[in-house]
Parts: structure tokens; C-alpha cells; sequence
């Protein structure tokens, strides 16, 4: 499995949608910016098919300085989170029943 680059991403919207390359550059770059601020902001940004972008509160720790040994107080902050919807699971995982678990059942 591998990653793909942003321009990758920018060639196949402009392929899907008939665009120039410098326009499908352009509205690529709008809509990662935009995600970016709203998550930026604490908000959240549902994709349908896609899923949730957000943020979630992390909690206060302590944890060692891994050469140092010296402990490092870690305040509560805020983290980046994605949530796949049920759509994207399926697609990634075809055997996929159930959305959700159950108590009780695996």
C-alpha cells in the first residue's frame, strides 16, 4: 500500500472533473486549506462517504524523556481525530457487517 502525493490528488481531480491542472491545483489547495482551518478552529467537518474530521480533548499526562529519563508534564490539549464513516469502512473492509458493536457480541 502506498501514499499519494498531493499532486496525484490535484491530477485526478482534474482528470475526474475536466479541469485544467492549474484550476484543479486551485480548488484542491481551497478545500484542504479550508478543512485545515475548521478543524483549526475546533469545529468538525462531516464528508458523507468519507467520514468526520475534528478534534478531541486529550488528557494531562506525564511521561519520561526518553534519553533524559527526566519527567514532562503534558497539559490537556487538543488533538486532530478522523472517524471513517460506515461507507468508507465497507469499502475498505468488504467482509463488514455492522456498523457498530454490541455489548456483549464480537
Amino acid at each position: 500500500m502506498g501514499q499519494v502525493s498531493m499532486q496525484s490528488l490535484i491530477d485526478a481531480v482534474s482528470r475526474r472533473l475536466s479541469y485544467l491542472p492549474p484550476v484543479a491545483r486551485e480548488v484542491t489547495l481551497a478545500v484542504t486549506r479550508e478543512l485545515a482551518e475548521v478543524i483549526a478552529r475546533g469545529d468538525a467537518v462531516r464528508v458523507p462517504g468519507l467520514g468526520l474530521f475534528g478534534t478531541k480533548q486529550a488528557r494531562a499526562m506525564t511521561v519520561k524523556h526518553p534519553i533524559t529519563g527526566k519527567a514532562i508534564k503534558i497539559p490537556e490539549h487538543r488533538v486532530p481525530m478522523f472517524r471513517p464513516s460506515l461507507a468508507l469502512r465497507r469499502r475498505v473492509w468488504p467482509g463488514l457487517r455492522s456498523g457498530r458493536r454490541r455489548a456483549g457480541k464480537e
